[in-house]
Protein backbone atom coordinates (compact mmCIF):
# COMPACT_ATOMS: atom_id res chain seq x y z
CA UNK A 1 0.00 0.00 0.00
CA UNK A 2 3.07 2.28 -0.20
CA UNK A 3 3.24 2.40 -3.99
CA UNK A 4 5.05 0.35 -6.60
CA UNK A 5 7.88 -2.02 -5.80
CA UNK A 6 10.20 -3.13 -8.60
CA UNK A 7 11.43 -6.72 -8.50
CA UNK A 8 12.70 -9.17 -11.12
CA UNK A 9 10.59 -11.94 -9.56
CA UNK A 10 7.31 -11.92 -7.65
CA UNK A 11 5.93 -15.17 -6.27
CA UNK A 12 2.20 -14.99 -5.65
CA UNK A 13 1.58 -17.66 -3.02
CA UNK A 14 -1.04 -15.57 -1.23
CA UNK A 15 -3.65 -18.30 -0.85
CA UNK A 16 -7.15 -16.81 -0.74
CA UNK A 17 -5.65 -13.38 -1.52
CA UNK A 18 -3.95 -14.55 -4.75
CA UNK A 19 -6.57 -12.85 -6.95
CA UNK A 20 -6.09 -9.54 -5.07
CA UNK A 21 -2.31 -9.74 -5.51
CA UNK A 22 -2.75 -10.64 -9.19
CA UNK A 23 -4.98 -7.59 -9.71
CA UNK A 24 -2.18 -5.39 -8.32
CA UNK A 25 -0.05 -6.56 -11.25
CA UNK A 26 -2.88 -6.49 -13.80
CA UNK A 27 -3.14 -10.28 -13.95
CA UNK A 28 -6.31 -12.34 -13.65
CA UNK A 29 -5.54 -15.09 -11.15
CA UNK A 30 -8.78 -17.12 -10.93
CA UNK A 31 -8.60 -17.93 -7.22
CA UNK A 32 -11.59 -17.26 -4.98
CA UNK A 33 -11.75 -17.43 -1.18
CA UNK A 34 -14.41 -19.91 -0.02
CA UNK A 35 -15.39 -20.38 3.62
CA UNK A 36 -15.03 -23.90 4.98
CA UNK A 37 -16.20 -24.86 8.45
CA UNK A 38 -15.25 -27.64 10.82
CA UNK A 39 -16.99 -29.10 13.86
CA UNK A 40 -15.33 -31.29 16.50
CA UNK A 41 -17.02 -33.57 18.98
CA UNK A 42 -16.19 -34.08 22.60
CA UNK A 43 -14.57 -37.35 23.72
CA UNK A 44 -15.91 -40.52 22.12
CA UNK A 45 -14.56 -43.57 23.93
CA UNK A 46 -15.89 -45.93 21.23
CA UNK A 47 -13.70 -44.39 18.49
CA UNK A 48 -10.36 -46.25 18.38
CA UNK A 49 -7.06 -44.36 17.91
CA UNK A 50 -6.64 -46.03 14.50
CA UNK A 51 -9.98 -44.76 13.17
CA UNK A 52 -9.43 -43.78 9.50
CA UNK A 53 -10.48 -40.68 7.61
CA UNK A 54 -13.89 -41.32 6.08
CA UNK A 55 -15.22 -39.46 3.03
CA UNK A 56 -18.85 -39.96 2.05
CA UNK A 57 -18.65 -39.17 -1.65
CA UNK A 58 -22.43 -38.96 -1.98
CA UNK A 59 -22.94 -36.19 0.57
CA UNK A 60 -19.47 -34.62 0.73
CA UNK A 61 -19.27 -35.30 4.47
CA UNK A 62 -15.87 -36.24 5.83
CA UNK A 63 -14.66 -37.06 9.32
CA UNK A 64 -11.66 -38.45 11.12
CA UNK A 65 -10.26 -39.00 14.58
CA UNK A 66 -9.19 -35.76 16.23
CA UNK A 67 -7.86 -35.95 19.80
CA UNK A 68 -10.48 -37.79 21.88
CA UNK A 69 -13.34 -37.29 19.39
CA UNK A 70 -14.04 -36.68 15.71
CA UNK A 71 -13.50 -33.76 13.37
CA UNK A 72 -16.42 -33.32 10.95
CA UNK A 73 -16.40 -31.33 7.73
CA UNK A 74 -18.57 -30.77 4.68
CA UNK A 75 -18.16 -28.60 1.59
CA UNK A 76 -21.34 -26.55 1.45
CA UNK A 77 -21.94 -25.99 -2.29
CA UNK A 78 -24.05 -22.88 -1.59
CA UNK A 79 -21.28 -20.85 0.06
CA UNK A 80 -20.49 -17.78 -2.02
CA UNK A 81 -16.90 -16.57 -2.53
CA UNK A 82 -15.72 -14.00 -0.02
CA UNK A 83 -13.55 -13.40 2.99
CA UNK A 84 -16.21 -14.29 5.59
CA UNK A 85 -14.66 -16.48 8.28
CA UNK A 86 -17.59 -16.37 10.69
CA UNK A 87 -19.11 -19.60 11.98
CA UNK A 88 -22.60 -20.21 10.60
CA UNK A 89 -24.77 -22.04 13.19
CA UNK A 90 -26.97 -23.43 10.39
CA UNK A 91 -23.88 -25.13 8.95
CA UNK A 92 -23.22 -26.77 12.32
CA UNK A 93 -26.79 -28.11 12.40
CA UNK A 94 -26.52 -29.37 8.81
CA UNK A 95 -23.25 -31.18 9.35
CA UNK A 96 -24.54 -32.83 12.51
CA UNK A 97 -27.56 -34.14 10.58
CA UNK A 98 -25.30 -35.43 7.78
CA UNK A 99 -23.01 -37.08 10.33
CA UNK A 100 -25.95 -38.76 12.08
CA UNK A 101 -26.88 -40.41 8.77
CA UNK A 102 -23.46 -42.11 8.74
CA UNK A 103 -22.73 -42.50 12.47
CA UNK A 104 -26.05 -42.66 14.36
CA UNK A 105 -24.18 -43.09 17.63
CA UNK A 106 -23.16 -39.42 17.41
CA UNK A 107 -26.69 -38.53 18.55
CA UNK A 108 -25.45 -38.32 22.13
CA UNK A 109 -22.09 -36.73 21.28
CA UNK A 110 -21.21 -33.28 22.55
CA UNK A 111 -20.22 -30.81 19.85
CA UNK A 112 -17.05 -29.30 21.30
CA UNK A 113 -15.83 -26.64 18.87
CA UNK A 114 -16.56 -25.11 15.51
CA UNK A 115 -14.45 -22.79 13.41
CA UNK A 116 -14.17 -21.48 9.88
CA UNK A 117 -11.34 -20.63 7.53
CA UNK A 118 -10.77 -19.96 3.85
CA UNK A 119 -9.99 -22.34 1.02
CA UNK A 120 -8.30 -20.82 -2.01
CA UNK A 121 -10.31 -22.29 -4.85
CA UNK A 122 -9.86 -22.27 -8.60
CA UNK A 123 -12.70 -23.01 -11.05
CA UNK A 124 -11.48 -26.62 -11.40
CA UNK A 125 -10.30 -27.03 -7.78
CA UNK A 126 -6.67 -27.58 -8.80
CA UNK A 127 -3.64 -25.43 -8.11
CA UNK A 128 -1.91 -22.99 -10.40
CA UNK A 129 1.89 -23.36 -10.55
CA UNK A 130 3.06 -21.21 -13.44
CA UNK A 131 4.39 -17.90 -14.69
CA UNK A 132 1.85 -15.34 -15.89
CA UNK A 133 2.24 -14.31 -19.53
CA UNK A 134 1.20 -10.69 -18.91
CA UNK A 135 4.05 -9.67 -16.57
CA UNK A 136 7.57 -11.05 -16.82
CA UNK A 137 8.72 -12.62 -13.56
CA UNK A 138 5.25 -12.97 -12.00
CA UNK A 139 4.92 -16.53 -10.73
CA UNK A 140 1.75 -18.01 -9.24
CA UNK A 141 1.72 -20.90 -6.77
CA UNK A 142 -1.80 -20.84 -5.37
CA UNK A 143 -5.34 -22.16 -5.66
CA UNK A 144 -4.84 -25.51 -3.96
CA UNK A 145 -8.53 -25.74 -3.03
CA UNK A 146 -7.98 -27.45 0.30
CA UNK A 147 -5.07 -29.63 -0.86
CA UNK A 148 -2.35 -27.14 0.07
CA UNK A 149 -0.89 -28.85 3.11
CA UNK A 150 -0.81 -32.20 1.33
CA UNK A 151 0.69 -30.78 -1.86
CA UNK A 152 3.07 -28.26 -0.27
CA UNK A 153 6.29 -30.32 -0.40
CA UNK A 154 5.88 -31.23 -4.08
CA UNK A 155 4.54 -27.77 -4.99
CA UNK A 156 7.50 -26.10 -3.33
CA UNK A 157 9.93 -28.37 -5.15
CA UNK A 158 8.47 -27.91 -8.64
CA UNK A 159 7.95 -24.18 -8.12
CA UNK A 160 11.61 -23.80 -7.13
CA UNK A 161 12.72 -25.90 -10.11
CA UNK A 162 10.64 -23.83 -12.53
CA UNK A 163 11.76 -20.51 -11.03
CA UNK A 164 15.46 -21.37 -11.39
CA UNK A 165 14.92 -22.57 -14.97
CA UNK A 166 15.21 -26.32 -14.42
CA UNK A 167 12.97 -29.02 -15.81
CA UNK A 168 10.42 -29.94 -13.17
CA UNK A 169 10.59 -33.32 -11.43
CA UNK A 170 7.00 -33.99 -12.45
CA UNK A 171 4.88 -32.68 -15.30
CA UNK A 172 3.04 -29.60 -14.04
CA UNK A 173 1.74 -28.45 -17.42
CA UNK A 174 -1.86 -29.30 -16.39
CA UNK A 175 -1.46 -26.68 -13.61
CA UNK A 176 -0.83 -23.88 -16.09
CA UNK A 177 -2.44 -20.49 -15.50
CA UNK A 178 -3.39 -20.47 -19.20
CA UNK A 179 -5.63 -23.53 -18.86
CA UNK A 180 -8.55 -21.36 -17.75
CA UNK A 181 -8.45 -19.09 -20.81
CA UNK A 182 -8.03 -22.14 -23.07
CA UNK A 183 -10.89 -24.03 -21.41
CA UNK A 184 -8.60 -26.92 -20.46
CA UNK A 185 -9.79 -27.36 -16.90
CA UNK A 186 -8.90 -30.47 -14.93
CA UNK A 187 -11.89 -32.62 -13.98
CA UNK A 188 -12.39 -32.93 -10.22
CA UNK A 189 -14.88 -35.57 -9.12
CA UNK A 190 -14.97 -34.95 -5.37
CA UNK A 191 -14.62 -31.65 -3.55
CA UNK A 192 -14.52 -31.68 0.24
Amino acid sequence: NKGEIAAPLVINAAGPYAKVIGEMAGIDVPVEPIRRQIVTTGPLDYIPPTFPMVVDVGSGLYFHKESPGLLLGWADPDVKPGFDESVDPDYTDTIIMKALDRVPRLETAEMAKSWAGLYETTPDHHAIIDYADEVKGFFVCSGFSGHGLMHAPAAGLVAAEKIVGQDTSIDISPLSLRRFAKGKLIEETNVI
